[in-house]
């Protein structure tokens, strides 16, 4: 059976909790309970006055409330911590409560844990404290559990890792509002598991991993959602550490940027810390109707994105930026399938193009099957010295394989041919096959000039003036395809 921290309270301040005034302290009391207790320690409705820190420093303790709304932990501290669990306190629980402050938080979180062992966080409420929820690694440190919870306002809503590694945390079925900064912070954590979020009004990014020098940061997203934020949505980045074995299904990045500094849904940028991102997997999502782009890839290697839907972007200028960008400073990308263009949506398509590669660019990129028409100027603005590893096939909206027949007519020593391809192909990459006898029509043969390829057509000429029709077929691809 339950112990109540009633037990534990005088009756002047049980009569202050539950008349809502919060004006008694009551925070001795609490720590009392727990010194004196194991299993759960029940808190009554009403509300509760902390001026100083709630320690659970032991195990198999579990701070169990009367439901959100029901009981709330009111902090009268600006900087301390509300609740911390702390080192050697193992499997412990913590819910059914709601947290907030009735002062203006400049420091602390309203639950931090570290160094602990099977710690969980459910049906929480957090409104305008600091931090809303730190957790911290250790020597012992293993399983972190947060599910069912809404964070308010504060500074960072969830920060990991801000001193040591964090092992296994799982975050599931919540929302994380209105924060001055991130939304999300991750910066030391091998092995972060997060599900059905939605990270909403950031006034930086929604979610940042900006891991420093010797960490780590890696993890399975699924059905999170980054939006309006002023920042980037997602920022995959480093401090001089290691981002890498990303996965991300079915997340989703829009109406991020703030109009002025412009940002994009997500963005993946090695910077130039010394660090490195690297294998980041991006499975369906959508990042659409974001000031910038919708994905912009700086630096980094390894990114695969597969049914990725990259639309309506570049809300703030019309055909300046487009859906996904590839800097000339990033590694290899893999492309397969997804809409980079207008789906018929409430939003206007302002992107110039659905997909672009800078020029200069010296990965290996492979765009296979992706839809990218329409967009305001075209499909892909792809460089126009193409690189050897870039290939692209079968992309609805860009052209890059096309056949016909021509004829070079009698009287006449050439004929151009319009190839119809989004980009110049190579000589290699043109073939024709004579279907007529060039005797009969007075030639020896006929060829294609390599000094005439250009963005839309390309010359067959022959070794004299024809004395009659001579008909060919030819084909022109490039890009791999």
């Amino acid at each position: 059976m339950a112990t109540s921290v009633f037990d534990y309270m005088s009756a002047a301040q049980i009569a202050d909790v539950q008349a809502g005034s919060a004006s008694i302290d009551v925070s001795t009391a609490i720590n009392t309970a727990i010194g004196a207790n194991t299993g759960d320690l029940s808190f009554p409705p009403g509300i509760y006055l902390l001026n100083s820190t709630i320690n659970v420093n032991k195990s198999n303790l579990n701070l169990i409330g009367s439901g959100k709304g029901a009981t709330t932990l009111t902090s009268g501290n600006a900087t301390q911590d509300i609740i911390t669990v702390s080192a050697l306190s193992n499997n412990n629980v913590i819910r059914s409560l709601s947290i907030t402050s009735k002062v203006a938080k400049t420091g602390g979180a309203a639950i931090s844990v570290s160094n602990c062992h099977d710690v969980r966080i459910s049906d929480i409420r957090i409104d305008n404290v600091y931090n809303g929820i730190v957790f911290d690694g250790g020597a012992q440190q293993y399983l972190y559990f947060l599910d069912n919870f809404e964070i308010n306002g504060g500074y960072i809503g969830v920060l990991v890792g801000p001193s040591t590694n964090v092992q296994d945390l799982w975050i599931d079925s919540g929302s994380i509002a209105n924060t001055t900064n991130d939304g999300v912070l991750l910066l030391r954590v091998t092995g972060i598991y997060m599900s059905k979020v939605d990270i909403m009004g950031a006034q930086k990014h929604g979610l940042e991993m900006y891991p420093p020098t010797g960490f780590y940061v890696s993890g399975f997203f699924t059905n999170v959602l980054c939006d309006t934020c002023a920042n980037h949505g997602w920022a995959i980045g480093t401090n001089g550490g290691t981002t890498a074995e990303v996965l991300m299904t079915d997340c989703w990045g829009s109406s991020c940027g703030n109009g002025t500094t412009q940002y994009h849904g997500l963005y993946v940028d090695e910077g130039v810390s010394g660090g490195r991102v690297s294998v980041v997997k991006i499975n369906g999502g959508s990042f659409m109707n974001n000031w910038n782009n919708g994905i912009k890839l700086q630096k980094g290697d390894a990114v695969t994105l597969s049914g990725t839907q990259v639309l309506c972007n570049n809300v703030s200028q019309t055909a300046s930026v487009g859906g996904l960008q590839v800097s000339n400073a990033f590694g290899n990308v893999n492309i397969t399938g997804g809409f980079y263009a207008n789906a018929g949506l409430e939003f206007t398509n302002r992107q110039n193009y659905g997909i672009s590669i800078d020029s200069g660019y010296s990965g290996l990129c492979s765009i296979l099957g992706s839809h990218v028409t329409p967009n305001l100027i075209g499909g892909m603005n792809l460089p126009s010295s193409l690189p050897s590893g870039l290939k692209v096939i079968t992309c609805a909206g860009f052209n890059t394989v096309n056949k016909g027949s021509g004829k070079l007519s009698a009287g006449s020593s050439f004929v151009i041919v319009n190839h119809n391809l989004n980009v110049t192909p190579k000589i290699e990459e043109l073939s024709i096959d004579i279907s007529g006898n060039p005797t009969a029509a007075g030639l020896g043969n006929i060829w294609i000039d390599p000094s005439t390829l250009n963005a839309t057509s390309f010359k067959v000429i022959a070794n004299t003036v024809a004395s009659g029709d001579l008909y060919f077929n030819w084909q022109a691809h490039t890009l791999g395809a």
